[in-house]
């Protein structure tokens, strides 16, 4: 047998508001395995093309004033690459952010190449939130002691322009990668997706998300987590699980009901620890065996469960 040939090295774009930042993690990084960075540069100087070649887009959050946020707006909005979070700050090891790179790539790379035929045991797990629910999102996903075997798609009830914000803020705690879906993307396990608030999305029969209608202007909670809710229990059936965190209005109790009956298991955050347990209580009225967890102990399910198959049902 030949010998293996080496690991193509990363093209990165890294991105930073302070230059001894982004030099600590670019030796973290080029540490944790082959790189080659093709531009180095605060978030407001990225120049409008990159060489040809760049495989993502580094993003280091530490520091970023006003203006490197809105040109990091600006930057989401009009570049094609993938793009990772971080905070330098944070305690985020060179092979972590290596890793996390990997992982995203791969997911990208797949994109571009033929359509992946639906997996059987791809198993996705449809978080639901809205008042309060960006910093439980942030205790959930935060205290996950293993990235789960699993999808992830987040239903945030969020204002407009703000779903990329969510997802970088949740990258800086979560061990998966988060992106916001898109169409064109396929559902990938160990991924997290935050879903768009300007228009719905449906899957196509590959598993790839794809553009639905436009939500109805007088819609004032979207992303509309019902809608969501049902659609992957549509298309999943018991390989589909839910879990609704805090938040006002019943948003969440209908669709919830779509999973369990489809056979997929259905927890709630404990109307105690959330910031307000309207949501949670209409799941439990309408889907009575649904369990009961703080974020952290819905984070230990996650993490342990082979996918939403594993359908565990009790009070934590």
């Amino acid at each position: 047998m030949g010998a293996r040939a080496p690991e193509p090295p990363l093209r990165l774009a890294l991105l930073g508001s302070r230059p001894a930042d982004r030099a600590r993690l670019r030796a973290q990084v080029a540490a944790a395995g082959p790189v080659e960075f093709v531009c180095d540069c605060r978030i407001s100087a990225l120049p409008p093309s990159l060489p040809r070649g760049c495989d993502a887009l580094l993003v280091d959050l530490t520091g970023a004033d006003d203006a490197e946020l809105d040109a990091l707006d600006r930057v989401v909005g009009q570049r094609p690459e993938p793009m990772l979070f971080v905070d330098s700050q944070a305690g985020d090891a060179g092979w972590r952010v290596h890793a996390k790179l990997q992982d995203l790539l791969a997911v990208s790379w797949r994109q571009e190449g033929a359509a992946p035929e639906p997996d059987a045991q791809v198993s996705v797990w449809v978080i639901g939130a809205s008042f309060g629910g960006p910093q439980m999102l942030k205790r959930l996903l935060g205290a996950l002691p293993q990235a789960p075997a699993a999808a992830v798609v987040i239903a945030q009830h969020i204002g407009a322009g703000f779903a990329d914000a969510l997802a970088a803020e949740l990258q800086r705690v979560c061990p998966l990668p988060v992106c916001c879906a898109a169409p064109g993307l396929h559902l990938e396990p160990g991924q997290a997706y935050v879903m768009p608030v300007e228009h719905r999305l449906i899957l196509d029969l590959q598993g790839r998300f794809a553009v639905g209608e436009p939500y109805p202007a007088e819609r004032v909670e979207r992303p509309c987590i019902d809608e969501v809710m049902t659609l992957f229990a549509g298309h999943y059936a018991a390989r589909c699980g839910g879990i609704v965190l805090s938040g006002m209005g019943d948003d969440g109790a209908r669709g919830a009901d779509a999973i369990h009956r489809a056979g997929g298991p259905v927890w709630v955050q404990a109307p105690e620890s959330c910031a307000v347990d309207s949501m949670p209580l209409a799941v439990r009225q309408r889907v009575p065996a649904a369990g009961e967890a703080a974020p952290e102990a819905l984070a230990a399910l996650l993490g342990s469960a082979g996918g939403a198959h594993e359908n565990h049902c009790c009070r934590a």
